[in-house]
């Protein structure tokens, strides 16, 4: 039997490119399956791809046989002719606006029955609209992953000269103090610990002996980052049990670390007070904990009314991966993307060189191809695309690919209700088009406004769904799932796209966060080590298609993994503003998990915020610690305490700050793909204030294979993980993935060749007229103005 092979798009150049693609994917045997059958083909491209101007469509009875007729295609030394059973046509568009009308159903049933597929091709390369459903009887095929679009890559950026204009702490140490032996009671015991502990903050602090109290917390005393640590370890050396900065943090007055100090480390401190006698008066006593048995959900009920959501459709990009197999191929390999600025960023040296001491802004995760963008695919303006924001290029891009990844025709969208959220935040592009020197219209406001970011895919698209941008630091892309998996059980949506997108034109963000003391001195991030010193921060994007699981199943959709609960909250009234509360994240994932009646010990992998700083690990880890006992974690029988793996993509590819969220649930997916997790570089050491030893965690160092749990009857449960991120100012987000085990055999939708974009740079830059991406290459550089420039930046590192 004979199937039509339709492609289509804007210019004849991405139509050649959309064929390449299709034909580097079917040549490749690990590509081929039951599933890449030649009907599964014709169907994906058929009623999963729009119809555009330029036309090609191919006549074939076998997958070899398409693999020839692409082949002929793309040795054809650029004239597309008519050859046997392929075809190929424009539409001129006045000249057939008339024509552009339904074939009715009818006639082409009669065509089909017919054999006569040429007529209908011939149709449709006219212009004429199918309905490919025409085609087709009884069981359905399969929709499958096929590459998606191929965009033109123009360059899109302002002419000006990027040049960006510029202004350190110190910390004590202290001594430790000794302690006699004494013989006290119980009241006593509280009053010694109150007096030595303001004893080590008065050396630390260097507060007044009168003025410390312990009802006053710490921080407004000056207590920082720094001075947080030297206080733990202090506290640590003076009663020689371990206090480390988390469990510090999650009690900062002297009054609140005593009664923790008590509840927790009572027999240390009788016998540092040489009070041992004193503990069966005392009635200290082993306590007995109740647990939930494994495999069974603790709270059936919970999760009524709120269905699992699937996740259908995903593109993204990320540091030295332009793709999702690179950027999986790059976390198998344990490969640190962080890299030197890109010399397109020019701005960056000029700013270097006035303040050559703020050498850790010199680095970041950094990905290609920045100012490149196909315009005219979107119906947009050279002039437009250029003072748009990057960020507004990269959503319309990567939603499309998203969308063809989930195997649908991008306007069939406009048919339900399908809502958009996406992470994002203004990164100052609009200061480099403001600098450029040129006269700013109507398109300058809608062009940074982060809010036009989703709305751009809504209009372009023509989604009549929410609409709406997510800005909560770090947790953003998290936060954006949550609203979008709310609105899909609210009834709302349909359908959701969820972005998240994070991208660095200027210093200002690196120099900011430097001065605060947060940035890595060596470009790495790394954590959970001992030598943990700061993040490294990152750029990236990622998109993702949401359905509602049985809709899904029931539209035959290809599902990726099912995510099984969500859920997000605020520190409120911390220590200060920006300060992590490992109590809000325990209370966050303990509602989570019984929100969604998910067992804790069901979940054997957990990917972190982990973002490498010494203090935010730590805090991380003791709240992960307090969730899982409270959720009712139980060891295994016959197996070690730590069951459930920990990990962090920061530190492969940095920080992506409002896209964090989506590379972490990217990996995730990828991870449960293959059955594998993949390391965590740059780990040689445990942080010690991660105190891990008597926890259910475990950091994954090297390469493993993810097992399955098994229930208390044998049966083996799907692979459960947990994602967090956490926001700079508050905002706590968890999400439960788990994965898709129904291996089913209707599954129709798959993903559709995916379109090639024909871009060009689009970016504002007087001085250097040649764009060049990528990290710095000493033999793109041309004049000795740019060599001299490229010897006093090359020379940093």
């Amino acid at each position: 039997m004979k199937y039509i092979i339709p492609f289509s798009a804007k210019s004849t150049a991405a139509l050649k490119r959309n064929a390449f693609n299709l034909f580097h994917f079917l040549s490749d045997d690990e590509n081929l399956s039951d599933k890449t059958s030649i009907e599964n083909i014709a169907y994906t491209l058929q009623v999963g791809r729009d119809a555009m101007k330029f036309r090609m469509a191919f006549i074939v009875e076998t997958v070899p046989e398409l693999i020839e007729k692409l082949n002929i295609i793309l040795n054809d030394n650029g004239k597309l002719e008519f050859l046997d059973d392929i075809f190929i046509g424009e539409i001129q568009e006045n000249k057939n606006r008339e024509k552009m009308k339904e074939v009715h159903k009818d006639i082409i049933k009669d065509w089909h029955s017919q054999g006569n597929l040429v007529k209908i091709v011939e149709h449709w390369i006219s212009g004429n609209k199918l309905n490919w459903m025409f085609l087709y009887s009884g069981v359905m095929p399969n929709k499958i992953s096929l590459p998606s679009y191929s965009f033109e890559r123009e360059r899109y950026w302002p002419n000006c000269t990027e040049s960006f204009s510029i202004q350190n702490h110190s910390s004590g140490g202290y001594k430790e103090l000794s302690s006699e032996s004494r013989s006290i009671d119980e009241l006593n015991l509280r009053k010694k610990t109150e007096n030595d502990l303001i004893k080590i903050a008065h050396q630390i602090l260097k507060v007044p002996l009168e003025k410390l109290d312990v009802n006053t917390n710490l921080s407004d005393f000056g207590l920082d980052s720094v001075s947080l640590v030297k206080c733990a370890r202090g506290i640590s050396n003076h009663f020689n049990f371990q206090i480390t900065p988390a469990q510090l943090f999650s009690n900062l007055t002297i009054g609140a670390l005593t009664s923790y100090m008590h509840e927790e480390y009572h027999k240390e401190l009788c016998k540092f007070y040489s009070a041992i006698e004193l503990l069966d008066e005392l009635g200290v006593v082993e306590e007995n904990i109740s647990i939930t048995s494994v495999g069974i959900d603790f709270n059936p009920n919970a999760n009524k009314g709120n269905e699992s959501v699937a996740i259908i459709g995903m593109s993204g990009k990320f540091p030295k991966s332009n793709d999702l197999e690179e950027y999986w191929d790059n976390l198998l390999l344990g490969k640190d993307c962080i890299s030197g600025v890109p010399y397109e960023r020019k701005g960056w040296m000029a700013y270097i060189d006035e303040a050559p001491e703020e050498k850790n802004i010199m680095w970041g995760g950094f990905i290609e191809g920045l100012q490149k963008f196909d315009p005219g695919f979107f119906g947009l303006s050279d002039n437009e695309a250029e003072i748009m924001d990057p960020q507004q290029r990269l959503l319309l891009t990567y939603a499309y690919k998203a969308i063809e990844d989930a195997g649908y025709n991008c306007k069939s969208l406009s048919n339900i209700n399908a809502g958009v959220f996406v992470a994002i935040g203004n990164n100052g592009y609009d200061a480099i088009v403001a600098n450029s020197g040129r006269e700013l219209d109507a398109k300058f406001l809608t062009g940074y406004m982060p809010s036009v970011g989703a709305n751009r895919v809504s209009f372009f698209f023509d989604l009549h769904g929410p609409s709406e941008p997510v800005e909560t630091a770090c947790a953003s892309s998290l936060v954006a799932i949550h609203r979008a998996i709310n609105e899909i059980n609210n009834g709302v949506c349909d359908i959701a796209i969820v972005g998240g997108v994070n991208l660095i034109v200027t210093p200002y963000g690196h120099a900011s966060l430097n001065k605060a003391g947060l940035l890595s001195n060596e470009g790495k991030c790394k954590p959970f080590s001992s030598n943990a010193d700061g993040f490294v921060r990152a750029e990236g994007i990622g998109v993702i298609v949401l359905k509602r699981l049985s809709i899904a199943e029931k539209d035959n959709d290809q599902i990726y993994a099912v995510i099984r609960g969500s859920g997000v909250n605020h520190n409120g009234r911390g220590n200060f503003l920006t300060a992590p509360n490992p109590k809000a994240q325990a209370a966050l994932l303990e509602s989570v998990y019984k929100r969604a009646g998910i067992d804790i010990n069901t979940v054997n992998y957990i990917e972190t915020h982990g973002t490498g700083t010494e203090l935010g690990d730590a805090v991380e880890i003791e709240g992960l610690k307090s969730a899982f006992r409270k959720l009712g974690y139980e060891k295994a029988s016959g197996q070690s305490t730590k069951n459930c793996a920990i990990g962090s993509v920061k530190s492969n590819i940095g920080h992506t700050e409002l896209a964090s969220g989506m590379a972490s649930l990217i990996k995730v997916v990828y991870q449960m793909k293959n059955e594998m997790l993949v390391k965590t570089i740059h780990c040689d050491s445990i942080n010690p204030y991660l105190n891990l030893d008597e926890s259910p965690f475990f950091v994954v160092r090297e390469n493993q294979r993810w097992n399955m749990i098994k229930d208390k009857f044998g049966a083996s449960l799907p692979r459960r993980a947990g994602i967090s991120s956490f926001g700079l100012s508050g905002v706590n987000a968890h999400i439960i993935l788990e994965e898709y085990l129904n291996d089913r055999a209707d599954v129709k939708r798959a993903p559709l060749a995916k379109h090639q974009f024909s871009e060009s740079d689009y970016w504002m830059n007087k001085k250097f007229d040649q764009p060049v991406s990528g990290a710095l290459d000493v033999n793109k550089l041309n004049t000795n103005e740019d060599k001299n420039l490229f010897s006093k930046w090359y020379g940093k590192f």
